[in-house]
């Protein structure tokens, strides 16, 4: 067996030295001092094998190594909100550190939503599911025996629009918000608000363009009024903001023009939610 992987385990954490066999399986490790070692063997799609033997220099230490079983793995992938089975989803076993032995199968769900692998090594395995029009799932775990695991995919979310315009006479203002002028001072400034509603926490981008000179800023408020995302710096006339974590429940986009005069500015808001 060529490439195999053999090591001194001096914890189950540190495998070294080590060494890989050659095209005729053999192995050689130099410079381990004598005396009981835990030398183990690792193949992808075999077991791997643990053995504690004396270290004596001249006794030879062979490898016998077994193919992993092979199990079945199967289930539904189905539209996490109404239920209805996914036909034509993808179901990909990853190629991964730590997870390589089922890297490469794939199936694909019927009519009903069902897919089958009729064998999948028993092995630790990360895979994804994805589907035209849903959102991609990804998980890993090990599989121990015979599995049948569902999916549920979520619909991917199409973009959120905001346009307006902000700035000119105060009584033009739908609201304000104070914005820091230097030497720690604060004016009031227009904003503009847009509620949406998430369903559940996730993540959302909002990218922010406008016309003309102002000076521009966009927050994302949360229901409890917390600011969810810091602004990156704006490039001429755009900010990209992203926040990583964002709950369930009513949010505000606030866009507020912070340029002294507040001169009236036509702007776009696009909003990118992913759950």
């Amino acid at each position: 067996m060529p490439n195999a992987f053999v090591a001194i385990m001096r914890s189950p954490t540190s495998a070294v030295p080590n060494t890989y066999s050659d095209a005729n399986g053999a192995y050689a490790i130099g410079g381990v001092e004598s005396g009981l070692k835990i030398v183990e063997a690792r193949q992808w799609r075999y077991q791997t094998v643990d053995r504690e033997v004396n270290v004596d220099g001249a006794t030879p230490v062979n490898f016998a190594m077994q193919l992993l079983p092979q199990v079945t793995f199967s289930g539904v992938v189905s539209d996490a909100d109404s239920g209805a089975p996914i036909p034509g989803a993808t179901v990909t076993f990853l190629d991964s550190p730590g997870a390589r032995d089922n890297a490469g199968l794939t199936a694909v769900s019927d009519s009903t939503g069902r897919y089958r692998f009729e064998k999948v090594y028993t092995a630790n395995s990360n895979f994804s599911v994805s589907a035209g029009g849903y959102q991609e799932w990804r998980n890993g775990l090990h599989v121990f025996g015979d599995t049948v695991l569902d999916f549920q995919l979520r619909r991917v979310q199409p973009p959120q629009t905001f346009t307006g315009t902000i700035g000119g006479p105060p009584e033009t203002w739908t609201c304000t918000t104070k914005v820091p002028v230097g030497r720690g001072q604060l004016v009031d400034a227009p904003c503009r608000d847009f509620p949406f509603t998430t369903r559940r926490t996730g993540s959302a981008d909002v990218t922010l363009t406008w016309t003309g000179s102002a000076t521009m800023q966009v927050q994302l408020l949360s229901s409890r009024g917390n600011p969810e995302g810091s602004p990156t710096p704006g490039t001429g006339n755009r900010i990209d903001l992203r926040a990583s974590y964002l709950p369930g429940g009513d949010h505000l986009i606030r866009v507020t023009n912070a340029l002294p005069g507040f001169p009236p500015t036509s702007f776009t808001v696009i909003l990118s939610y992913r759950d």
